[in-house]
């Protein structure tokens, strides 16, 4: 076809403000896109997009294996537990009269979070020398 040139060619003589301005409006352009287009456009049904949204990023999990007793030598009625990383297991252990032990159950408990301790002595002369050297500085 004459006078067709490929659009490599016409994008090499674009400057570079011109582009980052095309760019900056095909961004708005896909924001303004109707669900509908997006969805023709990405060759993706309504049901896909709702599952891609509505699934939160998987957590990692760990695998907890139940300590075995030293002096019991059947087996535990709990063998394995699955915890994510802000979870921690506590066993519960059945002693019986003849001495054994076992584990029969478990208590999945939330991590807590750190305390972090705030001294309000030690905040008050820190700002308080703080002051006082940019007075001296001044």
């Amino acid at each position: 076809m004459a006078g067709h040139k490929p659009f490599s060619e016409l994008r090499a003589r674009m400057s570079p403000e011109r582009r980052a301005r095309n760019a900056a409006h095909t961004q708005i352009m896909l924001k303004e896109m109707s669900l509908a287009e997006l969805r023709e456009s990405n060759d993706m049904t309504h049901a896909q997009i709702a599952i891609n949204q509505a699934t939160p990023p998987a957590k990692p999990k760990r695998i907890v294996t139940a300590p075995v007793s030293s002096t019991f030598n059947g087996a535990s009625s709990v063998l394995s537990i699955e915890l994510s990383e802000d979870e921690e297991v506590q066993w519960l252990w059945t002693h019986l009269p003849n001495g054994e032990s076992l584990v029969t159950g478990y208590e999945i408990i939330k991590k807590k979070e750190p305390e972090i301790a705030f001294d309000f002595k030690e905040a008050v002369s820190d700002w308080l020398s703080d002051k006082d050297s940019t007075a001296q500085s001044a």
